[in-house]
């Protein structure tokens, strides 16, 4: 029988890996978006393959780092659900992990939620505004 303390050991692991997966995702998107300065897909299928055609490696990396299933235009978060991207506009980005209990909450509740900036590593002329 497992203790409290390793069920909130494995929690606590799968909130730091879907949390470092956002951030190794976002920032290959970041990446992207900096180098190639094409406009950043808004689905995460289109946003795959995206990532794909500017680097493989990439693609190759996250399947190691953040979940083997990336290539096929979805990524898990740590307790297995697909990670939801919300683009509200060009500059604002969201991945959202549904948490422990596995429900879409809106972003809240035990729901995890990264924002980001696509455009961030882009100078501002390239972003389209001041």
């Amino acid at each position: 029988m497992r203790s409290h303390y390793d069920r909130a050991d494995e929690e606590a692991r799968k909130h730091a890996h879907t949390y470092n997966g956002m951030l190794s995702v976002s920032l290959a998107i970041e990446s992207m978006a900096c180098f190639t300065g094409k406009e950043v897909p808004t689905e995460m299928p289109a946003l795959i393959e995206a990532l794909r055609a500017y680097d493989y490696g990439i693609i190759e990396w996250l399947k190691r780092q953040v979940d083997p299933e990336i290539d096929n235009g979805v990524y898990h978060d740590g307790w297995g659900s697909p990670i939801k991207l919300v683009v509200t506009s060009p500059r604002e980005y969201a991945f959202i992990s549904f948490g422990p209990n596995l429900k879409d909450d809106g972003g809240q509740s035990d729901d995890i939620v990264y924002s980001f900036n696509p455009l961030e590593g882009t100078a501002p002329s390239e972003q389209g505004g001041p």
